[in-house]
């Protein structure tokens, strides 16, 4: 039950994010592959997250080094 719940909040938050016209369509999409296979969506949106995450992570670890480098000289 938690992970449909994690589920129908992580479809809300996209929901939100999208813009109205672009939501439709995807909201089509989730509703098909929810009904073929819920597991399979909710591992690709978790797949998304952890990408988004390693993206920022390593982005400020770039931001980081630039700024001791320039301390530096």
């Amino acid at each position: 039950m938690k992970n449909l719940q994690d589920f129908k909040k992580k479809i809300s938050e996209l929901r939100k994010v999208l813009k109205p016209e672009i939501s439709d369509n995807i909201q089509k999409i989730i509703s098909f592959i929810s009904n073929e296979n819920p597991y399979k969506l909710l591992m690709a949106l978790t797949r998304l997250e952890k990408k988004k995450s390693k993206k920022k992570k390593k982005s400020l670890k770039k931001n980081n080094l630039k700024k001791n480098y320039q301390d530096r000289t």
